[in-house]
């Protein structure tokens, strides 16, 4: 939680209340294959065009397109059952296919505070059959 405290802190101090702050996560590598210890991992707020971004920060822009969203409320393990379910039912399912973008996880509340998880996971998507034109 030390980054993320930092994040927040920052973002408080530069006008974003805490109640207000959205905080995004990218999420490089797959928790089921990764071990924990080498997730590669992003801890970023989101945050207006006016604020300026100094060094150990940068500012980023999120891609525009299709994403997958879904929601889960629980603990470690509803969170990665969900995850899994994305990837292994819902995507293979829904004729969408992830694209190289890092999924994300928006954190929607604080687990110290409340005892459970909930957020969203975003992952950005195209269609199958899109691939199928690529040349």
């Amino acid at each position: 939680f030390k980054t993320w405290d930092m994040m927040t802190s920052w973002g408080e101090d530069h006008g974003f209340e805490m109640s207000e702050q959205q905080r995004i996560a990218l999420c490089y590598d797959n928790p089921a294959v990764t071990p924990a210890d080498k997730c590669r991992y992003e801890a970023t707020i989101a945050i207006n065009d006016e604020v300026k971004v100094n060094f150990p920060f940068e500012k980023s822009i999120l891609p525009s397109g299709t994403y997958a969203l879904l929601f889960v409320k629980g603990d470690t393990q509803d969170v990665a059952k969900a995850q899994m379910g994305l990837f292994s039912h819902w995507l293979p399912d829904s004729g969408y296919e992830p694209d190289s973008f890092p999924m994300m996880e928006r954190y929607l509340n604080d687990v110290r505070q409340d005892g459970f998880i909930q957020l969203d996971f975003r992952q950005r998507a195209f269609a199958s059959w899109e691939s199928a034109l690529a040349i």
